[in-house]
């Protein structure tokens, strides 16, 4: 009986070492498309940790603008936007042990891993509704081809 419940308490133990949640994984560097629902487009872009915020706005504006004419758009009108910065991947440190009871053997594990962690980085993300045609008036409405090739030809 003794040795059922040190094996209970072995696995109690183990379950709580890893019962821990991991921690979230940063989306990962570039751009990502998403179509919200038909006609809306969620356009996000994480930039290296060297980029600078400015960078990743213009490359989240060019994806978009990218995209539009690759759905055979000529404009689109920003509905959303948003600027943050993505969390470095953390340091961490996890420690881990077990052991168990055969008869006469028994036994005892012990282990631990590190990781180094990573710096942040800036991710822009525009919510998108393109369109064909003239462009309509408004501060928030872009025509697709003008913005591409001005920020091609900035952007390295």
């Amino acid at each position: 009986m003794k040795r059922l419940a040190a094996g209970f308490a072995c696995l109690v133990l183990l379950g709580a070492c890893a019962s821990t949640a991991p921690a979230a994984r940063p989306p990962p560097v570039g751009a990502s498309v998403f179509e919200i629902e038909q006609g809306r487009f969620q356009v996000t872009y994480r930039g290296p940790s060297r980029a600078s915020g400015d960078e990743v706005r213009d490359r989240a504006l060019l994806h978009a603008a990218e995209l539009t004419l690759s759905r055979g758009y000529d404009w689109f009108r920003i509905v959303d936007r948003s600027m943050g910065v993505a969390p470095p991947t953390t340091p961490r440190f996890t420690f881990g042990f077990g052991s168990g009871s055969y008869g006469r053997r028994s036994g005892f594990g012990l282990g631990a891993s590190t990781s180094t962690g990573g710096e942040p980085s800036y991710i822009a993300s525009l919510q998108i509704l393109p369109g064909r045609g003239p462009r309509p008036p408004g501060a928030d409405v872009y025509d697709a081809r003008s913005v591409a090739d001005n920020l091609r030809a900035r952007l390295p």
